[in-house]
């Protein structure tokens, strides 16, 4: 996982990191996807469901680390 998107998985709530991890692992061991392929589909996941709950806010450059 790049540097980003583990500062952006920081950032959730526990129950939204396991959910992340959850589905993650499910795609890569029970449908074989390549870990990296999971994690992006995973973090679609995660962000779908914060944006149906109304949670899901937008990052700006500085929440990333950008300088």
């Amino acid at each position: 996982m790049n540097r980003t998107a583990s500062r952006w998985r920081a950032t959730l709530s526990g129950a939204d990191r396991e959910l992340f991890e959850e589905r993650a692992a499910v795609l890569e061991y029970d449908a074989g996807w390549p870990r990296p392929i999971a994690e992006s589909e995973a973090t679609r996941h995660v962000c779908r469901s914060l944006w149906e709950r109304g949670a899901f806010r937008l990052a700006t450059w500085e929440d990333v680390g950008g300088t």
